[in-house]
């Protein structure tokens, strides 16, 4: 409930950016290898973040938060059309699927390098231990945060995605 006001809240705030949203942990365990489907939402403006919630099936499946990354440095030029962009990632801290954060800093450092796409990390009631995965995401991340956003409530999540969203630019031509 707490991603879905927040995200809700954060992009009604920026209305004129357009967004896309992979879903992650997986319901039927861990992926194949290989590039993943694309993000599940269309990135246009005006989406409707609450049906897309009530389409999503809800998981109690593995994190592969290395997956995920990767298809999304596997397919940037269709997701980001070679203009840049930002990836948010929200995670509780966990990373399954033999994710290692080395290769998790290595295709958010590609990500960013080469595609121009910057990674802000928001750990969703993160505090219960270490975690090396979001530490390497944000460390590449090229976010400007000096750490990750540890967020525990609705109220959290929303000022972490929208400081996330600060300055997004416009992909929509006003009228």
């Amino acid at each position: 409930a707490a991603y879905r006001a927040g995200i809700a809240t954060a992009t009604g705030a920026h209305p004129h950016a357009l967004y896309g949203f992979m879903p992650f942990p997986m319901a039927f365990g861990c992926p194949d290898a290989g590039a993943g489907d694309l993000p599940r939402f269309p990135a246009e403006a005006s989406a409707d973040i609450d049906a897309w919630f009530d389409a999503v099936p809800k998981s109690s499946g593995k994190a592969a938060l290395q997956h995920i990354l990767q298809t999304a440095l596997d397919r940037a030029h269709e997701i980001f059309g070679g203009n840049g962009g930002r990836i948010v990632l929200i995670s509780s801290g966990s990373a399954d699927c033999d994710s290692d954060p080395d290769a998790i800093a290595t295709v958010v450092a590609a990500l960013r390098l080469d595609h121009g796409v910057r990674t802000f990390v928001i750990g969703h009631r993160a505090s219960a231990g270490l975690y090396p995965a979001l530490d390497a995401a944000h460390a590449q991340g090229g976010s400007g945060w000096d750490e990750w956003k540890e967020t525990s409530y609705e109220f959290d999540v929303t000022k972490a995605l929208e400081a996330a969203l600060e300055d997004v630019p416009s992909c929509t031509s006003n009228p």
